[in-house]
């Protein structure tokens, strides 16, 4: 015997929606207005109240970041191989040019030393200083890459591993290979190293 099935029609998830959307639709201009401001008011105010939220803490990350960049931040660096650390006084990191040349205008104001430091991978010890020093390693931008010159330019702070990244689609790479690919550019530049040269 055949059993039958009773069909039930599917509830409309949307149905309470839809209504209230009629019911709008049937209210005159006054009362849409009353019923739109009775909304929008208090959404707007929730709105205003985050975006105030919002804007204070990022004004207050802006005052950290100037006192920081004013006064420096004492650290404990170590290099890369752990064979050496300090304390120093006045630790900065600028994110932009016009950061670094500011700090080192109030240095030279001041006279005051600021030691540049890149990855910190001297087994020596040498990039440390415990008056003051400036890391680079927030301005490691790839700048552009010209393919015709085989030429590329990057900020300081950028290391070995990003220059190859944007060398390789352009079927490019570096004629010397530094042997620890976080090594920065600046300092590979400043104390002419090499590497196994280009495979």
């Amino acid at each position: 015997m055949q059993q039958a099935h009773e069909v039930l029609e599917k509830e409309d998830p949307y149905s309470y929606y839809r209504g209230k959307s009629e019911e709008f639709q049937n209210l005159n201009s006054n009362e849409r207005a009353m019923r739109s401001v009775y909304v929008g008011v208090p959404t707007a105010a929730f709105l205003g109240f985050c975006y105030y939220i919002y804007d204070q803490e990022q004004k207050q990350k802006q005052l950290n970041r100037a006192k920081l960049l004013e006064e420096g931040d004492e650290q404990i660096v170590t290099n890369w191989s752990a064979t050496h650390e300090v304390t120093t006084r006045r630790f900065f990191q600028p994110q932009s040019l016009e950061e670094l040349e500011e700090l080192v205008k109030k240095a030279h104001k001041n006279k005051t030393r600021l030691h540049v430091i890149g990855a910190g991978l001297s087994p020596n010890g040498i990039g440390l200083d415990g008056d003051g020093m400036i890391s680079m390693s927030l301005m490691d931008r790839v700048m552009s890459v010209d393919k015709e010159k085989k030429q590329i330019t990057v900020q300081a702070g950028a290391r070995v591993s990003q220059v190859l990244e944007a060398l390789r689609p352009h079927g490019l790479t570096l004629q010397n290979l530094a042997s620890i690919s976080e090594q920065q550019i600046g300092g590979f530049i400043q104390v002419s190293a090499h590497g196994t040269g280009a495979t």
